[in-house]
C-alpha cells in the first residue's frame, strides 16, 4: 500500500507523519453491542444502528463481515448497504442456517443478499472501493417476507474495513 504521507528521502520522520501513517494503516470496525429487532412484518430495509463505518474518498479496503442474525424459516432475512455515490463492492457470501443447508453467493454494492432460517450467521468478504466521494458505508437489514415475528441482528455482529490502497 502507498501511504500518502511519506517524507522526501533524507528528510526526517516526524511525529505527525508517523501518526498519519498509523491511522491510515489501522483497520476500522463496527460492532453491535445490542439486538436490533428489524421486523415484524418489515420487508423494508433499515440501517443496522452501530454497523456503518466511514470511508475515504479515493480509497479501497478489505471488507470483513460476520453477522448473527435470527428470525424464522417464512421470514427469512435480507440485507444489503447504503454507501457513497462512486463506491463499488466485490463480494463473496457465505451463510449458514440450522433450518437450510450451507450457501454461497457473490455480489455487488447493489446486491441486496437474501438468507434463510433460523439461528443464522453470515460472511462476507470482498474489496471495497471508493471514488472521489467520502461517505458511511452502512449495513442495512429487514425480513426478506412480511412475517409477524421477531427479527433480530444480533450482538457479535461485525464490519471491518482494512484500508489496502
Amino acid at each position: 500500500m502507498a501511504l500518502t504521507a511519506i517524507p522526501a528521502a533524507g528528510a526526517k520522520l516526524r511525529g505527525s507523519i508517523y501518526s498519519a501513517n498509523l491511522t491510515e494503516r489501522t483497520a476500522l470496525y463496527a460492532v453491535k453491542t445490542s439486538d436490533q429487532n428489524v421486523g415484524p412484518s418489515n420487508t423494508t430495509l433499515t440501517d443496522v444502528t452501530e454497523i456503518g463505518i466511514a470511508v475515504a474518498a479515493n480509497a479501497i479496503y478489505e471488507i470483513r463481515l460476520s453477522v448473527q442474525y435470527s428470525t424464522n424459516t417464512t421470514a427469512d432475512f435480507k440485507f444489503a448497504f447504503t454507501f457513497p455515490v462512486g463506491l463499488t463492492l466485490d463480494a463473496a457470501v457465505q451463510y449458514y442456517s440450522t433450518a437450510e443447508a450451507y450457501l454461497t453467493g457473490r455480489g455487488i454494492q447493489t446486491t441486496v443478499f437474501a438468507c434463510g432460517g433460523t439461528g443464522a450467521s453470515i460472511w462476507l468478504h470482498g474489496l471495497v472501493t471508493n471514488g472521489a466521494n467520502a461517505g458511511t458505508l452502512q449495513l442495512q437489514a429487514a425480513q426478506n417476507t412480511s412475517t409477524a415475528v421477531t427479527t433480530n441482528v444480533e450482538i457479535g455482529t461485525l464490519m471491518v474495513l482494512q484500508r489496502v490502497a
